[in-house]
């Protein structure tokens, strides 16, 4: 794709300057830079999927559990005791 390209173009122009080589050296290094900053982004975005999971199950499980109502005990009940 021409996106692709054009990154490895430029990825090409940061390798020869940081490290340098052949230019088939190059091309390798800066695929590899490539692959390795998508792989790292796809990490990240799993590990935020697995926040946004985490999130929705808390509010599906707090809504519930404000709608519950307890029944409050009345402490000037008197416990009557039959004889």
């Amino acid at each position: 794709s021409p996106v692709y390209q054009k990154s490895v173009m430029v990825a090409k122009h940061f390798v020869e300057h940081s490290v340098g080589g052949s230019a088939s050296q190059i091309t390798m290094r800066a695929k590899a830079l490539i692959a390795q900053n998508i792989f790292s982004q796809a990490f990240i975005q799993g590990i935020n999927d697995d926040f946004y999971v985490g999130a929705l199950l808390t509010v599906i499980i707090i809504i519930p559990i404000l709608f519950l109502r307890f029944k409050k005990n009345n402490k000037n009940e008197k416990i009557e005791i039959m004889e």
